[in-house]
């Protein structure tokens, strides 16, 4: 089976995580995917929030706000 990737690009949106994390990983269980989570600075609790719910998932932490596009090519080049 293939390896999946799915990116989530991130900047101060902990409620939408909060949200969309839980329906997303159960209805992608026991499925060969691996999540990543790239925070554009955000000054919410988004990281920590994702660190103590969430603590299978990787994160990317990035220093400011690159949008969407830039965030999304930093993230590949990390991974």
């Amino acid at each position: 089976m293939p390896e999946i990737a799915i990116i989530i690009i991130n900047w101060n949106g902990k409620k939408y995580l909060q949200l969309f994390l839980p329906i997303l990983i159960e209805k992608t269980k026991g499925k060969n995917i691996n999540f990543y989570v790239v925070d554009n600075g955000s000054i919410d609790d988004s990281i920590s929030f994702i660190r103590n719910h969430f603590p299978n998932l990787n994160i990317i932490e990035l220093e400011s706000n690159y949008g969407y596009a830039g965030g999304y090519e930093k993230a590949l080049k990390k991974i």
